[in-house]
């Protein structure tokens, strides 16, 4: 039966899908196109999720695809293969909530963190990464060479996801970040610090500050999206924290500052 692998996020699908065309491989791919690193978890219910998305980040409504998601996991048969980083909050929260809906079924992982993976940019001489945190971050060449490094997870290990993912549900935190003991919730405010830090009294583009935070905020941990911090943005910019000059999720078009004192 054929091999079906599980990807953690759209941008990880997509250089798994790559690396499959690499390697030659004729493997199932599925993708999940949710990030449960925000947002409300208690419920699981794709509706909830898909209302939250579009009330507070302007996403459009994902339930279609969760939804698809999740039935064509049940679906499938054949080995199935799990894809994550345990320093990407993406990756790790669906790694829990993985373990806590997969319960009655055995199935492999490929865990990249930490990994030293031989890679190549373009044509450009071969590189390496010297310790990955997601699969999000690694080059479809480097991810070609993880195929069949997968190993059967336990018992054990999976009862330990679950237990941290029932934890993370009932207190259903608007953020889940990460921690060196795992995943812990957090307060909505937890990422505004760095956006009003990276922001001045002069105006600059909601891309630009975005940007900023992303690239130098990203070690030893990705704890949040570019569409999770402009959410924030819009947010602030409503606290009168900052001020635009127009929409903020029109982030190439609108600027923010600092109020004037």
């Amino acid at each position: 039966m054929k091999t079906t692998h599980i990807a953690p996020s759209d941008s990880a699908g997509g250089s798994l899908q790559e690396a499959l065309r690499i390697a030659g491989r004729d493997d199932a791919l599925l993708v999940f196109g949710d990030d449960l690193s925000c947002g409300p978890v208690a419920s699981g219910d794709p509706v909830e999720r898909a209302t939250w998305w579009k009330k507070e980040y302007g996403w459009p409504g994902i339930e279609e695809n969760i939804r698809s998601f999740w039935t064509r996991v049940d679906a499938s048969e054949g080995k199935l293969v799990l894809w994550f980083g345990r320093h990407s909050a993406r990756e790790l929260a669906f790694r829990h909530a993985w373990a806590w809906r997969v319960v009655q079924r055995r199935y492999h992982a490929v865990d990249v963190t930490g990994l030293r993976i031989p890679v190549t940019w373009g044509n450009a001489t071969d590189a390496v990464i010297e310790s990955a945190q997601a699969v999000s971050t690694i080059p479809s060449t480097g991810l070609a060479t993880l195929f069949d490094s997968e190993r059967e997870t336990s018992s054990d290990e999976e009862a330990s996801y679950r237990r941290q993912w029932a934890k993370l549900m009932a207190e259903d935190a608007p953020f889940r970040i990460i921690t060196p003991s795992g995943l812990i919730s957090a307060p909505n405010d937890c990422f505004d610090h760095l956006l009003l830090a990276h922001s001045a009294t002069d105006w600059r583009k909601v891309a630009y500050v975005v940007a900023d935070v992303l690239g130098l905020n990203s070690e030893p941990y990705l704890q949040m999206s570019d569409g999770t911090l402009i959410g924030r943005v819009a947010a602030l910019v409503d606290q009168g924290k900052l001020v635009a000059d127009g929409n903020p999720y029109e982030i190439r078009e609108c600027r923010i500052r600092l109020p004037k004192q």
